[in-house]
């Protein structure tokens, strides 16, 4: 069994690591895959890789961080991406919840990012929230830059939208909505 996006870096659990770390191994999981949103997760995910063997990251900037994208940054995703721990970029995508960043700065992260997971052959982890529509369109705008694969993270979009972004053979993973007491299950599945 893998989790495939989690944040260890969350200064709630860091200075747990080596219980967590030791929990995960109980419960039978058998990776862990620890996502990156900005500079600073990026380098933790990272050095939580080398340091556990169970634990791989993702490089990548959070659309809602998307103003922080810089080449100091798309540098040391280059560098990081070569290491095979580095499993994903991610978590990279679309964010329309608040207001800022602007949807410009965002997509031209987003894209920016889809193309350096395609030089360095790696698939691609997405946040996608209030902005399925558009980036459904960046993706199909993009194709490909997404032959290595495509895992929306947290999915909560329509079963129709989910049938699109299959066409791109995604995967889905499901967030703690899924476990409310109202949620509506078969919609989600």
């Amino acid at each position: 069994m893998i989790d495939c996006h989690t944040h260890l870096d969350d200064e709630r659990l860091i200075c747990d690591i080596d219980q967590i770390v030791g929990d995960f191994e109980a419960d039978g999981l058998d990776f862990i895959i620890d996502a990156s949103a900005d500079f600073a997760t990026m380098q933790k995910a990272f050095e939580l890789s080398q340091k556990y063997d169970k634990i791989f990251a993702t490089i990548g900037c959070h659309p809602n961080d998307a103003l922080t994208f810089d080449q100091k940054m798309a540098d040391l995703m280059a560098e990081y991406a070569k290491n095979p721990k580095v499993v994903a970029v991610g978590e990279i995508g679309l964010d329309y919840h608040y207001d800022e960043p602007s949807k410009e700065v965002q997509h031209k992260a987003f894209v920016e990012q889809l193309d350096l997971a395609n030089s360095f052959g790696l698939p691609v982890q997405l946040h996608i929230r209030d902005a399925y529509g558009d980036a459904l369109q960046v993706m199909k705008d993009n194709r490909s830059l997404l032959k290595n694969g495509v895992l929306l993270h947290c999915y909560s979009g329509s079963k129709e939208m989910a049938q699109e972004f299959l066409k791109f053979d995604a995967f889905f993973s499901f967030g703690g909505a899924i476990t409310f007491k109202n949620a509506k299950k078969e919609e989600i599945i």
